[in-house]
């Protein structure tokens, strides 16, 4: 590079960088623009779609802290690849595997991993192209422009263990792949001084053709994605890993965790919005009452837990009105399962104990697994299984199993009540055994043992979902899930964005006294369904609305009511799940409430 041609570089790759220059907010959906003009494989990144197209903001792989030095990936695409750009500061450019010039042109297989990632630095890059955690290509680039390629069968758990089907296969190579590196300054020298160095990786569809869902790829197409950048003080030192996503702990190969990218050309087209209004219903014995109100609601789908001869002579009745049954399955302890139930602390089960013997209606301010008024955080009166414990696994898997053995005709599984008795994390043995080796191996002395524990908790809550999930599609591919985010998480209320459902139905207003400001109903409605993809790519975020009447103590004002679905509309969403559902019944009032606040849905 040479003249302005290298004065523009640097002026892009500043450390105060190019005015207007857009970072990607954490946890938002990356916008993959689609290029106006040819892109030149040069390394030098100097094309005016580069300038225009996000950085992905990379932060330390544990902790979230800033880089030491400018790490700035991007991403485009166009008819015919996926190009991957970066800009990496590094006052010391080096290098020591050269892998064209010691294998020659075309490489001779097999390779071994170590190569790059055991000693140099490098750009990482790992796609899924159908958003599936499974069946994924990863690339990684140093400054020699060597390139090592390769595809995983599936990923890793939270824990990070891998399931038994998983494949590394190293030896794949991507064919028709294109890579450049400029480097601004001297590889090798180690006695001056460095800008950095760029790079460009282009990867043409053809080649990921056989991980495709959707072939050619379109604007709309959603993808996950992780990218990072790996630097060292010299070979073989201790790597320093800046990712997109932060991960949580040093591993890479957790698909639940990578973010999500959607393809885009152009200003996108104005979208329609599909409602989707899921109720949470007891079997009622009158089922045309049950799905006429439903159908006038414009409700799409109901879950109820029922048996399987209830079921089997609803769905047909529901199909023929355009409306889902999913089977409500939940996760509460019974008797003759003690030894699988959560454990809490010794003062959280003295408050359990308080709020079970408290008579009062409603039990104020007690929230009864919504998030808590109280500093001193609620415990939920209902048992939970721990579902740390693999036969809490294998029973929800047997159960799920039986029940869509009994009920073909089901369109899905509705999740609720999967969560932690003290909305934080299991104390049991098991759970706590598992938390201790989490923490050893990938924490210790990087963050706070409370803050790891909530991070352990979250992510292997996570994983029970993925878990039964993956179960249940590898013999139902077509079956659907849903699910509410019950009882709270008190770190992360809001965390549903993380699963792989397809209708994740979020609270927006609880139940009970004291209500939710109705910013906060807003607010709450505006995350759930404009950052429903963030994480996964999958799921539609449902605002969720509690409602009881002619309870005393624990009844909603219509008014009240009426106000939050009015604070939905506004918040920009139709959409809405409620329990319980059979309230329309009863109070037909309502019905016309939400008919006046949302309309009457998909015609």
């Amino acid at each position: 590079m040479k003249g302005k041609k290298l004065a523009r570089a640097v002026l892009i790759f500043s450390l105060t960088g190019l005015v207007g220059l857009t970072f990607l907010l954490e946890g938002a959906v990356y916008q993959c623009q689609k290029a106006t003009g040819k892109i030149t494989i040069d390394g030098q990144l100097t094309e005016s779609d580069w300038e225009k197209a996000p950085v992905v903001k990379l932060a330390d792989i544990v902790t979230g802290e800033p880089p030491l030095f400018v790490s700035e990936p991007r991403l485009l695409w166009d008819d015919n690849f996926l190009y991957v750009g970066a800009f990496f500061q590094d006052p010391n450019v080096w290098a020591t595997v050269d892998l064209k010039r010691r294998y020659g042109a075309p490489l001779v297989f097999p390779r071994s991993e170590s190569e790059i990632m055991g000693s140099d630095t490098f750009l990482k890059v790992i796609l899924d192209p159908d958003a599936d955690g499974r069946n994924y290509v990863e690339f990684h680039v140093n400054p020699f422009n060597s390139i090592f390629d390769c595809f995983f069968t599936s990923g890793k758990n939270s824990l990070q263990q891998s399931p038994v089907d998983r494949v590394y296969h190293h030896e794949w190579s991507c064919p028709g792949v294109v890579s450049a590196v400029h480097i601004l300054g001297t590889l090798n020298d180690f006695t001056d001084k460095d800008t950095g160095w760029s790079v460009e990786l282009a990867v043409p569809w053809s080649s990921l053709k056989p991980f495709l869902r959707t072939f050619p790829v379109k604007p709309g197409d959603i993808w996950k994605a992780h990218l990072g950048r790996v630097w060292r003080t010299g070979p073989y030192t201790e790597r320093v890993y800046w990712t997109w996503p932060v991960m949580g702990i040093v591993e890479c190969h957790i698909p639940s965790r990578w973010q999500t990218m959607e393809f885009v050309a152009g200003a996108p087209p104005e979208k329609k919005e599909k409602i989707w209004r899921g109720g949470w219903s007891a079997a009622v014995k009158d089922q045309e009452k049950l799905l006429s109100v439903a159908k006038k609601l414009g409700f799409t789908a109901l879950m109820i837990n029922a048996p399987a001869n209830y079921l089997n002579e609803l769905i047909p009745k529901a199909n023929a009105q355009g409306i889902e049954i999913y089977y409500w399955f939940h996760i509460i302890g019974q008797k003759e399962n003690q030894e699988w139930w959560q454990k809490v602390s010794p003062e959280e089960e003295a408050k359990a104990a308080r709020i079970k013997a408290d008579k009062t209606p409603g039990r104020p301010p007690y929230q009864h697994g919504g998030e808590p008024v109280s500093p001193q955080h609620d415990v939920d009166i209902n048992e939970f299984l721990c579902f740390h414990r693999p036969e809490v696994v294998a029973w929800c898997q047997e159960r799920l199993l039986q029940v869509l053995k009994e009920s073909p005709g089901l369109t899905g599984i509705a999740f609720d009540y999967f969560g932690y008795k003290n909305y934080r994390g299991c104390r049991c043995p098991v759970s706590e055994s598992l938390f201790q080796e989490y923490y050893r191996k990938n924490l210790k002395e990087k963050i706070p043992e409370e803050k790891a524990r909530e991070q352990f908790s979250l992510e292997t809550l996570v994983d029970f979902y993925h878990t039964l999930i993956d179960y249940l599609q590898s013999l139902y591919p077509s079956l659907k899930f849903v699910t509410h985010i019950y009882p709270t998480f008190i770190p992360n209320p809001l965390y549903g964005n993380r699963l792989k459902v397809d209708y994740c139905c979020q609270t927006v207003a609880w139940y009970f006294e004291p209500f939710w400001p109705l910013e906060k109903v807003s607010q709450y409605t505006r995350v759930v369904v404009q950052r429903d993809k963030d994480y996964y790519g999958r799921p539609r975020g449902i605002p969720f609305v509690g409602i009881y009447l002619d309870r005393p103590g624990i009844s909603k004002p219509v008014e009240r009511f009426q106000q939050e679905l009015r604070a939905v509309r506004q918040a920009g969403s139709r959409c809405l799940s409620l329990c319980p559902f059979t309230i329309f019944i009863d109070h037909p009032e309502l019905g016309d409430i939400l008919l006046q606040e949302l309309g009457a849905g998909q015609e």
